[in-house]
């Protein structure tokens, strides 16, 4: 059974017509009106209520759906890209795409439904006592959890939770160095997202890789991206620029 933040994302009436198209069959979507969900029906008389046949039901299996087989911008894709995740880059992946298709005023609030839906997902991954709170939209929420991630692995280790601490960082750094380029590619494309996997790719230093997903969060531009992430790392002991 699925907990209340993500039964709150079906209040919102772009979800109920996004997940009418994701699952559509034949013509008769072209009879509802998705902006108020209603459909045109004609109301069968008394006498025929007994011969009307009983409603059939479809079932979406989020946990094994294939993502690309549904629309492009379809909010469904971001409920199994979260059902589907395995780790906690994956829902920041997840997060930072669905945030694009949620940057209109109107959607603000199932923006915010859908941040607190993350949250709860993250909660179940986190080391024990490591912070939750992540932030009041899907753009903040994303980001944070990188960074978040960035210090999972030395909570892990003392919590006593992580067996082999040294190929344990390792891991975590190759996973980090991943997720920075996914994120990028989100908001700049993969050729800008390549050039920066390039960049770090011997970049093994926590506190550089922190700073560098907030560059992501404040460039405006791939280009300036870039600059700026090379500029970071011939400067290791400077914070970043305000």
């Amino acid at each position: 059974m699925h907990d209340p933040n993500y039964r709150r994302l079906f209040a919102f009436p772009r979800m109920v017509a996004d997940l009418l198209r994701a699952v559509a069959q034949g013509d008769w979507i072209g009879d509802v009106d998705l902006d108020t969900l209603e459909k045109l029906l004609i109301a069968a008389p008394a006498a025929l209520l007994p011969c009307q046949p009983s409603q059939r039901s479809l079932l979406l299996d989020e946990r094994h759906a294939r993502v690309d087989d549904l629309p492009l911008g379809n909010l469904m894709r971001a409920v199994v890209a979260f059902e589907q995740s395995r780790t906690a880059g994956d829902l920041a992946q997840a997060a930072a795409a669905a945030a694009e298709w949620l940057r209109s005023p109107g959607d603000a609030e199932l923006n915010r439904a859908f941040a607190s839906w993350l949250g709860q997902m993250v909660a179940r991954m986190k080391p024990e006592h490591a912070e939750v709170a992540l932030g009041g939209t899907l753009e903040e929420a994303a980001m944070t959890l990188v960074e978040r991630v960035a210090q999972w692995p030395e909570q892990w280790r003392q919590e006593g939770v992580a067996q082999g601490v040294a190929q344990g960082r390792r891991e975590g750094v190759v996973e980090e160095r991943a997720l920075l380029r996914r994120l990028t590619a989100v908001r700049f494309g993969e050729a800008i997202a390549r050039q920066v996997a390039d960049l770090l790719e011997n970049t093994d230093d926590w506190d550089q890789l922190a700073a560098v997903a907030e560059l992501i969060v404040r460039a405006r531009r791939g280009p300036q991206l870039l600059e700026e992430i090379a500029r970071r790392l011939r400067q290791p002991d400077k914070g970043l620029a305000p």
